[in-house]
């Protein structure tokens, strides 16, 4: 499954989550009850979550429809999903302003007293200039060095995101190695050990350079082309 798909139905399921959290709170017009007002306040206190997470995957959605990757029967309407999910986003929001009054309170004081996050980028929207590896060896460290200065050690890159990126930059047997691992931030970091574990074999690498030595023409004493190819 690839980004995109996996994307779709990640949103799905969002959908899915928010349609329960405000069902909980739609409740409580019938049930006051203790147990029904803790279950809708378990609940909300994933709202914040969810949202950040629908707009990381309607993002990836939207770049790769703008860059063709879906169109037709396979692309989707990412203004109505939108707008659907804001409407029941507002709609929780307007529960708990009337069944759980102590959430604003609790907002206020978390933003006045707790420290300050610096906020976090979902999605940059500057093109990488992250070079795609394709499954050779002899590549994998420089790929590594360029991924970890401009993906990998940005600190505002959600870990999901760098995942995102990651499929994205990798072709052929690597893509496929990870391509199964669902898009999340626990995932993201053993999709990079299976990779290193696969291409940082120093044995290996040096057995390609054997064996692109010993495939190469062979240089002739007087034949100055044919010495260049080795260096």
């Amino acid at each position: 499954m690839g980004v995109y798909e996996e994307s779709k139905e990640r949103l799905v399921g969002l959908q899915n989550k928010l349609q329960r959290v405000y069902d909980a709170g739609e409740a409580l017009a019938k049930d006051q009850s203790k147990t029904a007002r803790s279950k809708f306040k378990i609940m909300y206190a994933s709202l914040e979550s969810i949202s950040n997470d629908f707009e990381t995957h309607l993002t990836v959605v939207i770049r790769q429809q703008c860059k063709g990757g879906a169109s037709g029967p396979d692309g989707i309407d990412t203004e109505k999903e939108r707008a659907n999910f804001e409407e029941k986003y507002i709609g929780c929001k307007i529960l708990a302003d009337e069944h759980l009054p102590e959430s604003i309170t609790e907002a206020c004081l978390n933003q006045t007293f707790m420290e300050k996050k610096v906020s976090q980028v979902n999605i940059p929207v500057e093109k990488l200039p992250v070079p795609h590896f394709n499954g050779d060896p002899k590549e994998y460290t420089s790929f590594r060095n360029q991924f970890d200065v401009l993906v990998h050690n940005n600190e505002d890159f959600r870990l999901v995101i760098k995942f995102c990126y990651l499929k994205a930059y990798l072709d052929g047997e690597p893509l496929k190695l990870i391509n199964n691992l669902m898009l999340s931030n626990g995932n993201y970091e053993l999709a990079l050990n299976i990779l290193d574990k696969r291409y940082s074999n120093r044995r290996t690498i040096v057995q390609d350079h054997f064996d692109l030595l010993w495939k190469a023409q062979k240089a002739m004493m007087g034949d100055s082309k044919s010495i260049r190819q080795y260096y």
